[in-house]
């Protein structure tokens, strides 16, 4: 991105996928917004920008970009990667982080998951939570059921096979 791009986003102003932090000091409150990001539809947050979307610099470090990365993978689950550029204008630094929207859905921030609604980071609420973890749900052949199977279909000699090779995995409950 060069420096007419950023400005030009600066001057949309915060949104669904944009967010400005006046610098890696409000860190936590970035990654609640790569979190919701991450929850919706991925989005950048601007360091060395104000809410105001006025360019006041970050000061950049191998250090500082270290950091970045560390503390979203750390804070972060599932663990994610984030692509972090270093941007000037006007002679100032600004830290670009971009997170692109998530695969692993739902993306927790210290145990809490929070989705995108205009430029604010709300909790996911429970209900809406539980449906996008049954969403991705994937049923598979040993877990779902046999409709028009009966006991006649069951193979005595492999049930009694699948006893003696897994005797550590198979709990039988006998009635006294």
């Amino acid at each position: 991105m060069n420096e007419k791009e950023l400005l030009k986003v600066i001057e949309k102003g915060e949104s669904e996928r944009v967010e400005f932090k006046k610098s890696t000091a409000q860190m936590d409150r970035a990654l609640k917004a790569m979190c919701s990001f991450l929850n919706h539809n991925g989005g950048a947050v601007y360091f060395g920008v104000s809410d105001k979307g006025k360019i006041v610099g970050q000061d950049v470090s191998d250090s500082t970009l270290k950091t970045i990365s560390q503390k979203i993978r750390q804070k972060i689950k599932p663990e994610v990667s984030a692509g972090i550029k270093v941007l000037e204008s006007g002679g100032k630094k600004v830290v670009e982080v971009i997170v692109a929207k998530g695969t692993n859905k739902p993306y927790y921030l210290d145990g809490i998951a929070y989705k995108r609604a205009g430029s604010e980071s709300p909790v996911i609420a429970p209900e809406e939570l539980e449906k996008i973890i049954l969403g991705k749900k994937r049923m598979y052949w040993d877990s779902e059921i046999c409709e028009g199977a009966t006991l006649e279909d069951i193979d005595d000699v492999k049930v009694e096979w699948y006893i003696i090779v897994n005797p550590l995995t198979f709990h039988c409950y006998h009635p006294s």
